[in-house]
């Protein structure tokens, strides 16, 4: 699960994808281990697990909003 994070998806100059996005992601690496088919909308159930548990690991710095993660 990679949460939402503010800024450019992708850095131009390079062409390199930095993990960048308004969404969650989800992948299953052990099939997708390029990162090309995001199952955060198909496996709603899973990323409310991995969400409840990224809250666990860093606590009150934690603030899940309808647009996004903010970490303090």
């Amino acid at each position: 699960m990679i949460p939402p994070y503010k800024g450019a998806p992708l850095l131009k100059e390079v062409n390199i994808e930095l993990g960048i996005s308004p969404d969650y992601q989800l992948y299953d690496l052990s099939k997708d281990p390029f990162q090309r088919h995001n199952l955060a909308s198909s496996s709603t159930d899973i990323l409310q697990k991995l969400k409840k548990d990224m809250q666990k690991a860093v606590g009150e710095s934690y603030q899940s909003t309808g647009k996004g993660v903010e970490l303090k």
